[in-house]
């Protein structure tokens, strides 16, 4: 249920940090980003297509025996539908992992609609892939209407007062012109290391009252230096909406990753005479990405057969839905004030 519960944390915290022609070609990063915050003030809704990949090799190599390849590697095509005001949410999808030349494929769709005084209603459906089928659960929670218009409007002001200048790492602006779906859009690009994140990791820290030992900060320093973080933002031309939003790892050096694993292997043989292969990781490709549509109102429905749970259940799991719900508000509340500060 723990893992349930953070899925449902996970797609609405996903979902609200997405909200965060006339190509100018003399325009500026700062001119772009700019409007790209102002217009991102009123939105608060949209629909989406997301795609992941990941595709990462594990090479070990002893001296005589060559080397063996362990792949493993994940693609998943998700649509989704949200609405900040009254919150409401639509996620369906599909996700196929294989490692090792066995392959499974998940089937998963989460629905959150309000209902009357000030409930919330959740349908899931999530199939594992194990052969055993999927089933439709239905779960309802009373959530504090007042604690939830107050976190609306937090978003909100939020979207009014963010400043993207102010995040660790570099913006740029691509030099030409890329077509979203028959769009002229801007790409806004930017690039995030350790070296910009080890301070804020820090302070982080030390608000939470948390320390970090000498050897954990090597630890972490160890493998974090060499990881970069790319994101591209494709911004309407004319409208300075995000039409598109693409992260990725590219460019990054696993070398600090790759000792550590060295480390690992060496340390967990107790027979010194036993030579333990060599580990490289390797990743051929990682990425997440998402278009974006705003030429339509947003209308979350649920599937019929999603109804026929409700109507079979009396939503006894409330406590989880709730757990969960509340366990999102107060992040998005933590992040809020995280970003204020």
């Amino acid at each position: 249920m723990r893992k349930r519960n953070f899925l449902i944390s996970a797609t609405l915290l996903g979902a609200a940090s997405f909200m965060l022609t006339g190509f100018d070609s003399a325009a500026t990063v700062e001119d772009v980003m700019a409007k790209y915050m102002e217009a991102s003030q009123s939105l608060t809704e949209f629909s989406a297509d997301a795609t992941l990949n990941a595709q990462i090799g594990i090479d070990m190599s002893a001296d005589a025996s060559g080397t063996s390849t362990l792949s493993v590697g994940g693609t998943g095509d998700f649509t989704m539908d949200y609405k900040l005001d009254p919150l409401t949410f639509g996620m369906s999808g599909n996700l196929d992992i294989g490692a090792m030349g066995v392959e499974q494929n998940m089937n998963m769709q989460i629905y959150m609609v309000p209902a009357d005084g000030g409930a919330y209603e959740l349908y899931t459906y999530i199939d594992d892939g194990s052969g055993a089928g999927g089933a439709w659960e239905y779960e309802t929670s009373t959530v504090d209407e007042a604690e939830m218009e107050e976190v609306i409007s937090s978003i909100m002001e939020a979207q009014k007062s963010m400043d993207l200048s102010t995040l660790p790492g570099t913006w740029s602006l691509g030099e030409e012109a890329v077509d979203v779906n028959g769009t002229s859009c801007y790409q806004l690009l930017y690039t995030v290391t350790y070296d910009d994140l080890s301070d804020l990791i820090a302070d982080a820290m030390s608000a939470s009252g948390e320390t970090m030992s000498e050897e954990d900060a090597a630890m972490l320093a160890l493998v974090m230096n060499g990881l970069v973080f790319n994101v591209e933002v494709d911004v309407d031309a004319a409208t300075y909406l995000p039409m598109r939003m693409h992260m990725d790892m590219d460019g990054s050096d696993l070398s600090g990753i790759n000792s550590l694993l060295s480390i690992v292997m060496a340390s967990s043989s107790t027979d010194e005479s036993v030579s333990m292969p060599d580990i490289e990781l390797n990743i051929s490709d990682l990425y997440l990405e998402a278009v974006y549509d705003y030429s339509t109102p947003v209308e979350v429905t649920v599937p019929d057969e999603a109804l026929q749970a409700k109507d079979s259940t009396d939503g006894s799991q409330s406590d989880d839905l709730e757990d969960a719900m509340e366990d999102s508000l107060e992040s998005i509340e933590d992040a809020l004030e995280s970003a204020a500060e």
